[in-house]
């Protein structure tokens, strides 16, 4: 097996994962090398591709055959047992173990190498056609690869996501550390930020994708507000041609767009003027679409910042099932009865992460809009009375929408490069306007709940059907 270079690589663990491992495989003052076998899930996207890792189990004492601080193997009747579920599961196997005396980022030794070359035949002669792989943990850091059904080999990237996520990056020798694979020669466009996340975040900064659903009152802010950082790439998803209600409360929008320019092309044009450095994929179709979704895959954060419960649902869901953290944001305006004065007016930013909530423990969803927006045109033509209208306009106004979008940006950011205190995997905020008050706001996650539950979809990636 030899490496070949690619950063189209990654390995996706939720932090809760990533903390029960590395506490197993690096116990205080251990000196001999520790193993387990990670079970993960194929995450297929556009430009790249790898697993995401779901559970764990410790390889127990008994199971050892040689455990010395710079060698381990493993009876292989544990090994095949624990393949056996993985293959009744569809999952890929991945064997993680310690160099508990490395201080430095670790490296594949060429122990680490032979072992692999013995485990790999039994893992595609059982679970053929599936990635594989590897991670090794020290005190310094950690590193990963995968190893294709062809037998190649991918140093990959790992990210760690959660509240605050980690993202190790691969290197060429095989290592990986949490250096940015970008230029990170100070930019004088962003040189006041980097004074808060440092040179090194601005790189990470330049390497994300981040999707934004919706460009409309929130979308659009965001999308401005991503540009102004220097992110590396948006995808910006939204189906609609500027409307002359858009033109107060839509960034970037002027009035010879009326009608015939696209919302997503607008962000586009927004991003040339801005930064011409920051890469925007303009996606002018519904979300809820399997070929959209797909191009999501790649994302590293989504900000959703649609109206429809039913696009809510999706993406909720979606983050879940792929490991990718999603900020859900809105804005209501209440108009009192006589419509002469406001009776409420409340932002709210919310956090879907794994070992967190999703929008359907927060109780923020209607499934009774549900229904409505997921009947086709057809449908609702031949029965009016079943389908009510939903197309009611409520108030929007672009201070407002700006206040919860710029919360959204900072703490969406704050997952990927963090630089300020993070609550818990429960946070959400609520911005009362009547009041000036932004307060925390903390949700329940539901065992049980059938998305992000123990018996949900968290990770499950393309062994599940999309959520539509």
């Amino acid at each position: 097996m030899s490496p070949h270079w690619s950063q189209n690589y990654r390995l996706l663990i939720p932090s809760d994962v990533f903390g029960a491992v590395r506490a197993h495989l690096l116990p205080g003052e251990a000196v001999k090398e520790e193993v387990a076998l990670l079970f993960a899930h194929a995450v297929t996207g556009v430009r790249a591709r790898g697993l995401v890792v779901t559970r764990w189990e410790p390889v127990p004492t008994e199971a050892f055959l040689v455990r010395r601080p710079d060698q381990f193997a493993v009876d292989s009747d544990f090994i095949v047992r624990q393949v056996k579920h993985a293959r009744g599961q569809g999952e890929s196997v991945l064997i993680a173990h310690s160099h508990p005396g490395d201080p430095t980022t670790p490296v594949f030794s060429r122990a680490d190498t032979i072992g692999e070359r013995k485990l790999y035949p039994l893992l595609q002669s059982r679970l053929p056609e599936r990635l594989h792989g590897a991670v090794v943990f020290s005190p310094g850091g950690v590193s990963g690869r995968l190893i294709e059904p062809t037998g190649a080999v991918h140093p990959t990237l790992i990210r760690v996501v959660g509240r605050h996520s980690q993202t190790f990056l691969p290197t060429r020798s095989g290592g990986a550390n949490v250096q940015p694979m970008v230029d990170q020669a100070s930019d004088p466009l962003h040189a006041r930020q980097e004074l808060m996340w440092g040179s090194h975040g601005q790189g990470l900064l330049r390497g994300l994708v981040i999707g934004v659903i919706g460009a409309g009152g929130t979308g659009s802010v965001v999308a401005q507000q991503l540009i102004h950082l220097g992110v590396g790439d948006l995808i910006v998803v939204d189906p609609q041609v500027l409307a002359a209600s858009n033109v107060a409360r839509v960034v970037g929008a002027c009035q010879q767009d009326i009608d015939h320019t696209l919302k997503v092309d607008i962000v586009a044009r927004l991003a040339q003027a801005i930064d011409p450095k920051v890469s925007v994929t303009p996606v002018p179709e519904n979300v809820c679409r399997p070929e959209v979704l797909r191009q999501l895959v790649d994302a590293d954060l989504l900000f959703l910042c649609t109206d429809s419960h039913y696009s809510r649902a999706v993406i909720s869901a979606f983050g879940v099932q792929y490991c990718i953290p999603v900020v859900d944001m809105g804005f209501r305006i209440e108009m009192n009865t006589a419509k002469d004065h406001v009776a409420s007016a409340v932002g709210e930013v919310r956090l879907v992460v794994p070992d967190g909530y999703c929008l359907s423990c927060a109780d923020v969803l209607d499934y009774e809009h549900i229904r409505i927006e997921k009947a086709s045109p057809a449908d609702r033509a031949r029965f009016p009375g079943y389908f009510p209208d939903l197309d009611i306009q409520d108030p929007s106004v672009i201070t407002l929408n700006s206040i919860v979008a710029s919360q959204a940006v900072s703490v969406g950011l704050d997952m990927l490069i963090p630089t300020m205190h993070a609550t818990s995997t429960l946070d959400s905020y609520r911005y009362n306007a009547l009041k000036g008050l932004l307060s925390y706001d903390a949700k329940v996650r539901r065992p049980t709940c059938g998305i992000c539950g123990s018996a949900g979809i968290r990770g499950l990636g393309d062994d599940a059907p999309l959520p539509l």
